[in-house]
């Protein structure tokens, strides 16, 4: 199915028109909330005694079999990174008022930011809040601002919680898969040179196995859409997003289209796996 016949620029740019729209129109983000509450939901299921990075790779396999996910009339493209973010993140949202702006410092502030919601209870939320404060990323990050509150409590300065800025790399998952990547993994985790490393290799595997996991999801989804779509031409463009998420991110991307969407996908992944409010993400000159 050739996606430049499917997707001319008119036909592009009317979706996407409707798309901006769409997400201008959004003013509640609680998809970050969800993360958190699978965070609690496994929490006991992932034992204490293993490695920081596979603890963090099995709760980002858990979120992407779990979090809610669904894809607009108006999509091109599966995937997004609202499930990350909270509606006052400054970088994304146009509710962002700077007069209301305090920084980033306290990381239960958040909670402030859910919006309503069916379901969305005083004793769920506090819940799920009471045991992200007892998170050693949170006991740190709230003792590391105790010498400086004053001042950040006024907005004077803040300290993003970020320890760099990322432009990231998926050239190798664009052009090998996924299954590609995985054999390289195997490679290294073979290679005497790389033992120490071997914690770090296997959160990663499950972390890409996170990423299968969430585009299998919405290959599901966008092939469910022909069973009541009457448009053809829409048709064609479910069956083409549905069949494109059942090759990528798994094979290489061999078309454009198959490239943007892995790219999506990846994306969504990170930000899901540093939600809420992930930093210091850049996509850079993805060309």
């Amino acid at each position: 199915m050739n996606w430049q016949e499917i997707y001319g620029n008119k036909r592009a740019g009317e979706l996407a028109d409707g798309f901006f729209r769409e997400q201008k129109k959004t003013t509640v983000l609680n998809g970050w909330f969800r993360v958190l509450e699978i965070h609690r939901e496994v929490s006991g299921d992932i034992a204490a005694d293993l490695p920081l990075e596979i603890q963090a790779a099995l709760r980002l396999k858990a979120v992407a079999e779990r979090l809610p996910l669904a894809i607009s009339d108006a999509a091109v493209f599966a995937g997004t990174q609202n499930d990350g973010f909270s509606s006052s993140y400054a970088l994304i949202h146009p509710s962002f008022k700077v007069e209301e702006f305090k920084g980033y410092c306290d990381p239960l502030a958040v909670f402030n930011d859910l919006g309503p919601e069916e379901g969305m209870t005083d004793e769920r939320i506090e819940g799920v809040k009471s045991h992200y404060a007892q998170t050693d990323y949170v006991k740190q990050l709230k003792e590391a601002y105790v010498p400086c509150r004053a001042q950040t409590e006024e907005a004077l300065f803040f300290v993003e919680q970020v320890t760099g800025h990322l432009i990231p790399d998926f050239s190798q998952i664009i052009a090998l898969g996924t299954e590609g990547v995985k054999e390289k993994l195997k490679e290294l985790e073979s290679r005497e040179d790389f033992r120490d490393r071997f914690d770090a290799l296997e959160a990663m595997e499950i972390s890409l196995e996170a990423l299968e996991t969430l585009a299998s999801r919405y290959g599901e989804i966008a092939l469910s859409r022909l069973a009541y779509e009457t448009d053809p031409a829409r048709r064609r463009e479910w069956e083409l997003m549905g069949n494109t998420l059942a090759r990528v991110p798994m094979k290489g991307a061999e078309t454009l289209y198959e490239a943007i969407q892995v790219f999506i996908l990846c994306w969504q992944t990170m930000c899901l796996e540093q939600s809420p409010n992930p930093y210091a993400f850049s996509a850079g000159n993805i060309d």
